[in-house]
């Protein structure tokens, strides 16, 4: 009698088990939906639950902090992608959301370490390179920016904007010339690209040929 009641003991155990792993499940998926829908606060509370019944899973901490950063919440929204962090340092989303949110507190330096580590796990993720780029240009790093934006032309040569953020760091070292030749490599791209045209007819008003500046504008 004691073993039988001891196998429907297991039994039971087990079922509920299953369903407090199945029911987190459904919770994470109601909660992404709800995101998705940009119900925010509704997902927060679903993620909430997730948390609270299984702390020592990234994700949840992950998709709250996507939430709270929505919410324009860049403190709480930093704070849960640090938590997801240390659970797992591996995962390129958590850094993507924690410099997004520490650009938006103007912590330039430490966004930059966040993309610098996102681009890592992800080298072929345009958007890393890129925001890497410009939080090294906020902090004045523009040597590792330009170095940076090399790394960008190589690996996207059709993306018209890596050629306008390569000529304005020329430009920051008074080089016009470099700067207009790879303004027209950008505009060889995409001629109606508004960032290129705008500096193109920078570049010619300082050389006081405001005919062709006005042509461009």
């Amino acid at each position: 009698m004691r073993y039988i009641l001891l196998l429907i003991y297991a039994i039971l155990s087990t079922s509920v088990s299953l369903y407090s792993q199945i029911n987190t499940e459904r919770t994470m998926n109601i909660g992404r939906n709800a995101l998705y829908y940009d119900d925010y606060a509704l997902s927060i509370k679903y993620f909430n639950s997730v948390i609270n019944a299984k702390p020592y899973l990234h994700e949840p901490y992950y998709y709250r902090g996507l939430a709270k950063f929505y919410l324009e919440d860049f403190n709480g929204a930093e704070d849960d992608c640090t938590k997801a962090i240390k659970i797992n340092p591996f995962f390129p989303g958590s850094y993507q959301v924690r410099g997004l949110s520490r650009i938006n507190l103007d912590k330039f330096k430490d966004a930059a370490e966040d993309y610098k580590k996102a681009t890592e796990m992800d080298p072929e993720n345009k958007t890393f390179w890129h925001n890497c780029a410009l939080c090294n240009i906020e902090v004045d790093n523009f040597l590792l920016a330009d170095s940076i934006m090399d790394v960008i032309i190589n690996k996207w040569p059709n993306y018209a904007d890596g050629y306008c953020i390569k000529a304005q760091l020329c430009l920051t070292k008074n080089d016009t010339l470099k700067a207009d030749s790879i303004i027209d490599k950008g505009l060889n791209v995409d001629k109606y690209n508004i960032s290129a045209l705008s500096l193109k007819s920078l570049i010619l008003m300082g050389r006081e040929d405001f005919s062709k500046a006005e042509t461009i504008l």
